[in-house]
């Protein structure tokens, strides 16, 4: 069963290590991702699974690192020190492979030796080991996780593969909490990784605006164009993340949100209820 869904950014700014005093700047981002961490670790599951937009991406297929264990650190950030390793739910990840299949979704698995012959990455990317930290921080150091990345499939075929993930759930009898990681509007300062755009504020305020409402259809349809011109991460883990919790009533809570530097962090969290009245 779905414990527990949450939106959690990834900057790695907000881990101590490596934020230092800056980590000052983030402070509601913090505060929020220790709040929902709590809330996901109170919900007690036995595997995690990480939507991130940072692993190995592809036009065509979704894709998650496959190796017993799965080993991740900041040394791209400075902070080589600061790693982890966690045991891989095969299990859970077999059953979504056959649920993919079933569904015609392409979905491709990635050991180590294949993602080193192909120059693809093989270990824990920073849209995991960010969250994952906190997670930790809550209690969670020896939970299972399952490691997926995004795919330019169709929304369509996104929020079908979060159905598949739930029913593999099911199927095998897992507790499971859902991390969709991903930031918000890239596009919100010029000081920013990118420059501004006025459509960046747009997104960041309708999608919290719809997170906290729990508007799921309108969400689905934020346009195109709008996702472009915000240049945002999230969108695609949290529309996987929502198949997920297809038919199940929620409640949604943000926990924060802010952009100091340029980049949307959003924070917050769902809480699976009962299925959905059919009147």
């Amino acid at each position: 069963m779905i414990t527990y869904t949450a939106l959690s950014p990834h900057p790695p700014l907000i881990v101590p290590e490596i934020g230092g005093e800056r980590i000052r700047d983030v402070a509601k981002t913090v505060d929020g991702m220790r709040q929902m961490a709590r809330e996901l670790a109170d919900s007690c599951p036995e595997t995690i699974v990480f939507i991130t937009p940072h692993g190995n991406v592809f036009a065509d297929a979704i894709s998650a690192l496959a190796d017993s264990r799965l080993e991740g650190d900041f040394g791209d950030f400075g902070k080589r020190k600061k790693g982890t390793s966690c045991q891989n739910d095969g299990e859970l990840l077999k059953e979504i492979a056959i649920g993919a299949s079933t569904q015609n979704i392409s979905f491709v698995l990635l050991d180590e030796k294949t993602a080193l012959r192909n120059h693809l990455k093989s270990r824990l990317d920073h849209g995991i080991l960010v969250p994952l930290h906190y997670l930790e921080e809550a209690g969670l150091s020896n939970v299972n996780i399952v490691a997926i990345s995004v795919a330019f499939l169709s929304l369509l075929e996104l929020y079908q593969f979060g159905i598949v993930i739930r029913d593999a759930a099911e199927v095998v009898g897992r507790r499971v909490a859902i991390v969709a990681s991903g930031d918000m509007s890239h596009r919100l300062k010029n000081e920013g990784p990118y420059d501004y755009h006025p459509d960046g504020e747009r997104f960041d305020a309708g999608v919290k605006t719809l997170l906290e409402q729990g508007d799921v259809w309108r969400f689905l349809n934020i346009s195109e164009e709008l996702r472009q011109n915000a240049g945002e991460c999230g969108y695609r883990s949290l529309v996987i993340m929502f198949g997920a919790l297809d038919g199940k009533q929620f409640t949604p809570r943000v926990f924060s949100y802010e952009g100091p530097l340029g980049v949307g962090y959003l924070t917050a969290g769902f809480i699976p209820e009962g299925e959905k009245s059919q009147s």
